[in-house]
């Protein structure tokens, strides 16, 4: 399996106007990182030593084995504290910097960035499929 790694440089914000407000946002540059939580041990926060050559802003990122490539059939999850977004209408924005390297085999990798609603159900809102 190849590596897939995401560079997380996360972000909810508004724009209201010229002017934008930052309700939330993680560089991963903090050690430990407050609150984030790994399931299956896949992912982890640092300095990445293999590909690519470096996390998107900073030193560190989040990662799937920063040092090499992940595992067979592992299914991780690396799920944020809980963040309060803004009503619908104040235009509320994700924004974050990921970079992926999968299997050129279809069908086997993917990366999914999800939110989770007060309802308890996971929603995608963007996938790397191949």
């Amino acid at each position: 399996m190849k590596k897939s790694t995401l560079f997380f440089l996360i972000s909810f914000f508004t724009n209201i106007g010229f002017s934008q407000t930052i309700y939330w946002s993680e560089d991963f540059e903090v050690t430990p990182v407050p609150a984030w939580t790994v399931s299956n041990g896949t992912w982890e926060i640092g300095v990445p030593i293999s590909l690519p050559n470096g996390a998107f802003s900073g030193l560190k990122c989040a990662g799937t084995v920063l040092s090499g490539n992940y595992g067979n059939n592992v299914f991780s999850r690396l799920s944020s504290p809980s963040i309060i977004v803004p009503s619908a209408a104040q235009n509320p924005r994700l924004r974050f910097q990921q970079w992926f390297s999968f299997s050129n085999s279809p069908g086997l990798d993917a990366g999914l960035i999800q939110i989770k609603t007060a309802s308890g159900i996971w929603t995608t809102i963007a996938d790397s499929l191949i």
